[in-house]
């Protein structure tokens, strides 16, 4: 066993103590693996209290989302065999943002043959981003494939629960095909509340035009889920013609709607943009609205530090 794994081995040993809280320092060390490194240490991770692990991963993917320089999915391969579906479920969460192909053929097992159905819809979920690297040309052909006829085949197959479906379909919305416009009109005329609202993603997702006056009619939805994920998709597409529109969800009843569209703002630009989250940052009285308007503001100065209006 190389130095590094009687590290790990002794790290991972000291985590089976739950009275011990769980340290970044120790955590870092977890960080820019290689396969070697783990090679055997399955039965020491085992040997750690279900609820630690899953809390350890959790803490992983936290400080993969807040921005940490760390690269911890070597590790959360090791945890992508663990016997608890949470550990399973968070350690695909903290692959989110990995472009690395040879993730896939990973991912794909999950989605088609885990037995937990939270790890087969955040499989769904994190494929999307191979999607979206597919239909930019950042994918070989062939991994695009595979992950399109994957995601195709969660939505045909019937004992697919309507969670893995949802996430399925707001994934393979990043493919532009007459199939995935078919799928997504089908989404959308469901009676399912929850499948609407991933269509609507999925809309967004496929950054076609022809989206556009449905996104705009459920801006108006009397259901909040649906004004949000309308306002996302708004984001997504990024056009002006949306500038109206989401003006007016920025005075939403619903905070998250509001926060939403003060987002999908932001993503589309623009000087009449830049004074009307100026001004709403001014004389909001919530907390959560006024933090949304001046980050998407920093974001206009960052992208453009001479003002555009007086």
């Amino acid at each position: 066993m190389g130095e590094t794994a009687v590290t790990l081995e002794k790290l991972l040993t000291g985590m089976r103590d739950i009275d011990q809280p769980i340290r970044t320092t120790g955590l870092l060390m977890l960080s820019g693996l290689l396969p070697e490194d783990i090679s055997g240490l399955d039965e020491q991770w085992g040997r750690i209290p279900d609820d630690r692990r899953v809390e350890i991963v959790t803490q992983l993917v936290i400080m993969a989302e807040e921005g940490v320089d760390c690269d911890f999915n070597t590790f959360l391969c090791l945890a992508l065999t663990d016997s608890n579906a949470r550990v399973r479920e968070r350690s695909i969460a903290g692959l989110w943002e990995s472009e690395d192909r040879s993730m896939i053929p990973i991912l794909l097992d999950h989605l088609t043959n885990d037995s937990a159905e939270t790890v087969r819809a955040m499989a769904a979920t994190v494929l999307g981003r191979f999607a979206v690297l597919a239909q930019m040309g950042k994918l070989l052909d062939r991994d695009g494939q595979k992950v399109y006829k994957a995601l195709i085949d969660v939505l045909l197959r019937e004992r697919s629960t309507l969670e893995v479906q949802r996430r399925a379909l707001e994934s393979v919305g990043a493919f532009q095909s007459a199939e995935v416009s078919k799928w997504i009109r089908w989404g959308y005329h469901s009676d399912d509340p929850k499948l609407r609202q991933s269509a609507l993603y999925a809309m967004g997702r496929n950054c076609d035009r022809s989206w556009l006056e449905t996104i705009f009619d459920e801006l108006q939805s009397e259901e909040p889920a649906m004004r949000y994920e309308a306002a996302n998709a708004c984001r997504e597409l990024g056009e002006d013609e949306a500038i109206p529109r989401l003006a007016v969800l920025v005075n939403d009843d619903d905070l998250q709607v509001q926060v939403a569209a003060i987002q999908a703002l932001g993503a589309i630009g623009g000087a009449s943009v830049k004074k009307l989250l100026t001004e709403l940052a001014q004389r909001t009285t919530d907390e959560g609205v006024r933090e949304a308007a001046e980050a998407a503001v920093g974001e206009f100065e960052w992208q453009d530090p001479q003002p555009q209006f007086e």
